[in-house]
């Protein structure tokens, strides 16, 4: 008997010699779409005598070092720099193949389901995102002289573009992945709910180390991740959640005459909305999904988060910090490219007692590129 009792997952990839034979047993590692159980306790390679049987505490997981790390560099997001991409009927094809892979085959109905724009009205942002975005690209690229940055509905195509093309690129090897896409494909790939992946990216590119848990049906979207606090033989030893949720009121093609008087009261809303999740027994981190907002906007949108902050940040003393997620799109020195990039801006609460998160955001990640603008198109 080399095992006894033992619960499926308890020993991850653990090698058991056979006192009597020599035999070597291995038990499974974690499969391709599991993730890091938490309170993993890392276990290096060593022969140990057992002469009594071992007894682990419910809850306890001995992985070994090697699993561990295999996974863990699977669940990190790629380092994949912002640079130009353009805006052509090759890029537009392949990103409509990707779309199709993603979701199994949709392109087709989608694109028979989105409604026409209007001058002033355009349904199929709100319904499907990105095949809305590949449509309306694809009619401007057959035009003599387009630039999808003239007008702010073709810049807002190319924003949503953008964050599509990103999406995989950074996140495609990671073990939840297909949960991932699957969430996310059910709104059609729009940005807020890229938003929670970009997040992670933008923590972990800080110096934090982010997981993501299985949704809790096929299908459900993934809104929230977490950072885990603390590492090393003895396995993380707290998970501060991060909460993403919309904060589109002042979202393209609205926000004309924002103030600092709405946002910060549009931010005070979401604070109290968070405290059911986030407070002084479970500490964590709110961000908001902006959506793809007019440039003059973001000023306000910054004046009024830090004053909201610096007025109730007493009365929210669980959280850690606010954090702004904006998708931008870049001209460049080409008409026919664009770059994309998320900004990714956190603000601390002063009156939260440290939790261990890094609040620092990546070092200009969405700025970099020689052929970037000063200032983002939307």
């Amino acid at each position: 008997m080399l095992l006894r009792g033992n619960r499926p997952g308890a020993l991850l990839a653990i090698d058991i010699e056979c006192a009597v034979c020599g035999a070597v047993t291995t038990t499974p590692g974690l499969a391709a779409d599991q993730v890091i159980p938490f309170g993993a306790r890392m276990v290096g390679r060593d022969r140990i005598p057992r002469p009594h049987p071992l007894a682990l505490p419910a809850g306890t997981v001995l992985a070994d070092r090697d699993e561990l790390f295999r996974v863990d560099l699977l669940s990190r997001p790629r380092d994949v720099p912002a640079v130009p991409f353009d805006v052509s009927a090759p890029t537009l094809h392949a990103a409509g193949a990707e779309y199709d892979a993603l979701t199994g085959g949709q392109l087709a109905a989608h694109r028979a389901a989105v409604p026409p724009d209007t001058d002033e009205m355009w349904p199929g942002l709100t319904r499907l995102p990105v095949v809305w975005a590949l449509e309306r690209l694809n009619a401007g690229v057959s035009t003599p002289g387009f630039w999808c940055l003239a007008r702010e509905p073709d810049a807002v195509a190319a924003n949503q573009l953008g964050a599509f093309r990103e999406f995989p690129s950074v996140w495609s090897q990671h073990p939840l992945f297909p949960a991932m896409a699957a969430g996310a494909a059910s709104t059609g790939f729009s940005t807020h709910a890229l938003a929670v992946f970009a997040a992670a990216r933008a923590l972990a590119v800080g110096g934090n180390r982010v997981g993501f848990s299985p949704p809790v049906r096929a299908g459900a979207r993934i809104e929230e991740f977490h950072i885990e606090i603390g590492s090393g033989e003895a396995g993380p030893s707290e998970r501060l959640p991060v909460l993403v949720r919309r904060f589109d009121r002042f979202d393209w093609p609205g926000g004309w005459g924002a103030e600092a008087a709405a946002t910060r009261a549009a931010a005070i809303d979401a604070l109290i909305a968070s405290q059911p999740r986030i407070n002084a027994r479970h500490p964590g981190v709110l961000v908001l999904s902006v959506g793809a907002v007019r440039r003059q906007i973001d000023p306000v949108l910054i004046e009024g988060v830090t004053r909201a902050l610096q007025e109730r940040g007493r009365r929210h003393r669980g959280l850690a910090a606010v954090a702004l997620m904006l998708p931008k799109i870049y001209a460049t020195a080409r008409q026919d490219q664009v770059v994309f990039g998320w900004i990714f801006l956190p603000f601390a609460n002063p009156h939260h007692k440290s939790s261990g998160v890094i609040i620092a955001a990546p070092p200009g990640a969405a700025m970099q590129g020689a052929a970037m603008q000063a200032a983002p198109v939307v």
